[in-house]
């Protein structure tokens, strides 16, 4: 593997390490039902949020994630997708900020990036730097039952053993720690800091970070994340509806640890919004000759449609 390849693929395993332990400790801290509650909920996302005619095949989605070193963002990733059973129309971008190492070249070694997509069976439509193109979708919705899925008759997004998996660390993560969750009908919430974060999640980063610290570079300036590294505090809000199917969220978790004799911090959030859940119409744009599809943001989705900007000179 190249040295960029490795280096891209150790940022994406240091999203999803951060993005995992912090779940799995502020899960740490529920009673009992509550765990209970949140880690069936999450397998139910996993199996029906790509399933034909499942919870999630019809609706409007908002997802947003932010990066931070030392509270600066650095990084920042969009993305909206409307889905009616059949057609799929999605919005995705990232943007770079200037105060992050190595500048805009943090993560992807590339600048701000922006697309828009549209599929329905076979059709695909894609907008991307100004340009259109349209071709076969090899990538259409709920092939077998599932998007994308390859494995006629799928039962779930996830393999059983897998499951299992999963199952055993969050348990043995929750551990005695059952106190810190707040549940009513519909909205559930942890916030945890300093020593209420469990050992074991501590010694999980601690133990990521020094296997793996030393070989993830931040941009150019080869800043490495200490084998020191420790969760500080997390929050995570989880909103369902009657069925627990999850329809909103936000996550917060941060580390520090030592670099180069002075301490750093990282910090991952994350929100996901949800609305018209079986009621989105996907209307087909005219190929490109209205010019590039824009979805609206999650307020403004009740007064404004899908606009376009102005068409380029080509179709």
């Amino acid at each position: 593997m190249s040295v960029l390849k490795r280096r891209k693929a150790m940022m994406a395993a240091v999203i999803a390490a951060v993005a995992v332990f912090a779940v799995c400790a502020f899960s740490a801290g529920a009673n009992l039902s509550g765990y209970d509650r949140l880690k069936a909920a999450g397998f139910q996302l996993i199996d029906e949020i790509n399933k034909e005619g499942g919870a999630y095949s019809n609706g409007m989605f908002w997802f947003s994630g932010a990066f931070y070193i030392d509270g600066v963002e650095i990084a920042r990733s969009e993305q909206t997708v409307f889905r009616d059973g059949e057609r799929e129309l999605k919005s995705e971008s990232t943007k770079y900020g200037p105060g992050g190492p190595g500048g805009p070249h943090f993560f992807s070694y590339g600048g701000d990036d922006a697309s828009v997509s549209y599929t329905d069976g076979d059709v695909a439509y894609y907008w991307r730097d100004g340009g259109f193109s349209s071709g076969k979708s090899y990538q259409r919705p709920f092939r077998n039952g599932y998007i994308g899925a390859d494995v006629k008759d799928a039962e779930s997004g996830i393999m059983p053993a897998q499951r299992r998996f999963i199952e055993a660390v969050a348990d043995a993560l929750v551990g005695d720690t059952r106190s810190y969750f707040v549940s009513d009908s519909d909205f559930v919430s942890i916030s945890l800091s300093g020593n209420q974060i469990p050992e074991l999640a501590q010694y999980a980063v601690a133990a990521f970070a020094e296997r793996a610290g030393q070989d993830m570079f931040l941009g150019d300036n080869d800043i490495v994340i200490g084998a020191d590294a420790r969760f500080t505090q997390g929050s995570l809000e989880v909103r369902f509806d009657a069925d627990d199917n999850i329809i909103g969220g936000k996550l917060s978790g941060e580390i520090v640890s030592t670099v180069h004799g002075s301490l750093k911090s990282y910090r991952l959030t994350a929100e996901y919004k949800s609305k018209n859940i079986g009621s989105t119409v996907v209307q087909k744009p005219d190929g490109n000759a209205f010019g590039t599809p824009v979805l609206p943001s999650y307020e403004d989705s009740d007064t404004a449609g899908v606009t376009y900007s102005a068409a380029p000179n080509f179709v």
